[in-house]
């Protein structure tokens, strides 16, 4: 067993040990704010890429009409694909249609 002296001053050198590890860890933590927003912006950009490839997305054209050819919710898709109750849908807007959107299920 260590004297208590001994013990004691570990425990003062652990203390300023710690303390000045935090103190530049503070003064650095806006670099780590970006790097962390990099690395998560990086993520997001590569999991959008994976789905897109493990699902057969396509990436839509924008022109002045709207038309979607056997349309599928992405989260439906796989809550429902074990029950088989998905049914894509086509839908075609422009200037001179109209529609209503109904949703389900809830």
């Amino acid at each position: 067993m260590l004297p208590c002296r001994r013990v004691a001053g570990y425990s003062v050198v652990w203390s300023w040990t710690i303390q000045g590890l935090v103190e530049e860890i503070l003064q650095d933590v806006g670099v780590l704010y970006k790097a962390s927003e990099a690395v998560s912006l990086l993520d997001m950009l590569w999991s959008f890429a994976h789905v897109s490839i493990l699902r057969n997305y396509v990436r839509p054209e924008f022109t002045g009409t709207l038309a979607i050819k056997a349309g599928r919710h992405p989260v439906l898709q796989c809550v429902q694909a074990a029950n088989g109750t998905l049914v894509p849908n086509d839908v075609y807007c422009s200037d001179t249609s109209s529609f209503q959107l109904i949703q389900g299920p809830k």
